[in-house]
């Protein structure tokens, strides 16, 4: 069983909310992973840092396509095929299933036209800024472990994508 505690800020529903595109090519999405990782490894000693590579670069992803839904009360996250995260707004703590099985703290915080989202577990935390800038989302995640020296940051853009709905006859 998954334990989720939940202390969520809502201030207004942010403009975040929809579904996004990443706004990034192949290559470029490799190459800010790949600067995601060196920087994790960086700070280790240097025997280590090659056994390091392949978890941390397990962890430093984004989604193809994002999609940010707000309720009154919930919070649903989508990301490309897999399926939605979907978090109660409320100020309370409850109990959820997880296919990881261990307890983790959730926050939440919004404006206008940002979402924070923060989840933790016993060995770190991944933050996840999703803020609106003109036509783009920026994603900012933020991983933290007592396993590294100190956070990886990382951040990539998405645009709001383009919804089409089948003519109806």
């Amino acid at each position: 069983m998954f334990v989720l505690m939940a202390s969520l800020a809502f201030a207004v529903d942010p403009a975040v909310s929809g579904s996004y595109q990443l706004d990034h090519s192949a290559e470029e999405l490799s190459d800010v992973h790949a600067v995601a990782v060196q920087s994790a490894i960086n700070g280790l000693p240097w025997a280590l840092r090659e056994f390091a590579r392949r978890p941390v670069r397990r962890v430093i992803y984004n989604c193809g396509r994002l999609g940010i839904a707000l309720s009154d009360d919930e919070l649903t996250l989508g990301c490309d095929e897999k399926q939605d995260k979907v978090m109660r707004r409320t100020t309370d703590g409850h109990a959820t299933l997880d296919g990881y099985g261990e307890p983790v703290d959730v926050q939440m915080s919004t404006t206008p036209s940002s979402l924070s989202v923060q989840f933790e577990r016993s060995e770190g935390a991944v933050t996840t800024q999703y803020i609106l800038d003109g036509d783009q989302l920026r994603v900012r995640k933020s991983l933290n472990s007592h396993r590294l020296p100190e956070p990886v940051v990382w951040e990539v853009r998405y645009r709001r994508a383009v919804v089409v709905e089948p003519p109806t006859d």
